[in-house]
Order: C-alpha cells, then sequence, then structure tokens
C-alpha cells in the first residue's frame, strides 16, 4: 500500500474519530443521557472573561464538521491519491484532526494549559494547509474549492478565534491577574488582535469569504454577549473584518480581469 493510500485512510479514520469524540466526550451524547450539562462552552463559561461568544455561536461546530467530513471524503477516492492539492494538506489535516480529537477530553476535564498548548499545534497545522493551498502552482477549479478550500477556511478560521480563546483561558486558569487591567479592557485589545490575524489570513487567502466570515460570527456573539466597551469595540472589528473580506475580493476580481484582458493581447503577440 502506498504512502497516499494510507494518509487517504488516516485522514478518514481521524475525520470520524473526531466527530465521536465531540458528540460523546465533548457533551452532547453526555447531557441528553445524564441530564447534566457537560458541553466544552459550560467549562468555558467558568471562568470570568468577556471574550467567550454567545452560547449560539459554538453551533458552527455542526457546519465545521460536516465540512471536514466532506473533505475526508472526498480525498479518500484512490483516484485521487496522488492528487497535488491534497497531498500538501493531508498530513497537516491529520494533525489537525487528532489535535481535535485529544483537545475535546482535555477541555471536560478542565485542563486548560493542556488544550492551550493542544489547540497551538493545531492553528500550526492548519495555518501551514492553508499556506500550502495558496502555494500550489496552479489555481483549484471551483469544485476543488468547495471540496478542499472551504472546509479547511472554516475549521482554520474556527480555530484562530479560538486559539485567542483558549490562551484567555489557560491565563486565567494559571492564576494571571490581567496585570490590574479590566476584564473588558483586555477583551478589547484580544479582539483587535484577532481581527489583525483573521485580516491578514483573509488577504493572504485572495479574500477567503469562509475565513473571514468565521471571525464576524464570533464577533457578533461577544456583541451580543457584553456591554461596552466590548460591545462596541467587538462591533467596530466586525466592521472593519467586513471591510476586509469585500476590498480583498474586488481586488482579486480586478486583478482577475486584467489577466483576462491580457491574456489575448499576448498570445496575438506570440
Amino acid at each position: 500500500m502506498s504512502r497516499d493510500r494510507i494518509l487517504q485512510i488516516v485522514v478518514v479514520i481521524l475525520a470520524i474519530t473526531q466527530v465521536i469524540s465531540a458528540f460523546t466526550i465533548g457533551g452532547t451524547i453526555n447531557s441528553a443521557s445524564t441530564g447534566v450539562e457537560t458541553g466544552v462552552e459550560v467549562i468555558a463559561d467558568q471562568y470570568p472573561n468577556q471574550f467567550v461568544p454567545e452560547d449560539y455561536v459554538f453551533a458552527i461546530w455542526g457546519p465545521i464538521y460536516a465540512g471536514l467530513l466532506a473533505f475526508a471524503y472526498y480525498q479518500a477516492r484512490p483516484s485521487r491519491a496522488a492528487d497535488p492539492a491534497l497531498r500538501a494538506v493531508r498530513v497537516p489535516m491529520a494533525v489537525a484532526f487528532f489535535g481535535n480529537t485529544i483537545w475535546i477530553p482535555f477541555s471536560i476535564a478542565d485542563d486548560q494549559i493542556a488544550t492551550g498548548i493542544i489547540i497551538a499545534v493545531m492553528l500550526a497545522a492548519l495555518a501551514t494547509a492553508y499556506a500550502q493551498l495558496q502555494r500550489l502552482p496552479v489555481a483549484l477549479t471551483r469544485r476543488e474549492w468547495w471540496w478542499i478550500v472551504a472546509p479547511i477556511s472554516l475549521f482554520f478560521g474556527w480555530i484562530t478565534i479560538a486559539t485567542v480563546a483558549n490562551f484567555t483561558l489557560t491565563l486565567i486558569y494559571v492564576g494571571w491577574d490581567g496585570l490590574g487591567i479590566a476584564a473588558a479592557t483586555w477583551s478589547s485589545i484580544l479582539l483587535v488582535v484577532a481581527t489583525v490575524i483573521v485580516s491578514a489570513m483573509t488577504i493572504y487567502g485572495r479574500g477567503n469569504i469562509i475565513y473571514g466570515s468565521v471571525a464576524i460570527w464570533a464577533f457578533v456573539g461577544i456583541a451580543l454577549r457584553y456591554a461596552d466597551p466590548v460591545q462596541t469595540v467587538a462591533t467596530l472589528m466586525t466592521l472593519v473584518v467586513l471591510a476586509v473580506i469585500v476590498l480583498s475580493n474586488v481586488q482579486q476580481y480586478l486583478a482577475n480581469r486584467n489577466r483576462d484582458r491580457s491574456l489575448p493581447a499576448e498570445r496575438a503577440a506570440a
């Protein structure tokens, strides 16, 4: 069995395993059977901070898992074993899937140091996959974009925001007092930091709408949960990310149009 085929199988197994972990260890099934809320968002609520969004925001895991399962299925076809784009992302995606699988039990066990380390590794793996897709010498088709780039972008977008949130919980967990700075101020600072990261990755991804939209989803959830100044900052950062998405896509559209116009002239000259 070739290395590519082995990696295809590993990706499928880990994609399924993380979903099973989420619906069992993560609290969905446990809560239904015991009547006790044990979800990850419940654990997060135990730490006083103003960066964790409204609980409904965590529903994004549904589309994330659906997209990742679709990606796992798409890349598993024997005919796609040597596909350059899939070859480039299989290893980092397998690392991210494994990290997500073990992050959940550590979070439920309230080991915020372990979760901080694991989610940092996940972020690095997803950033690697995201970067690999940008470096491909040949543009992906629209179909490939939806099967490969879209689910990876959705997952990467959420883990980007979740890493900032997890970092906050880890600091509180170890007893950090915030240097005497108010929680609302720290939340505002983290929102700005997250916005800078998301904006940079959105631009790098050629106006990646899905990646940027995840931040908007999270920031709106933060704005709805907290009072000013966090509410105002979250609203402003939402508008900033929205503007970055729009402007990046306009720039990409203009670049593509200029390239298409130059092709006939180049062919005529040849």
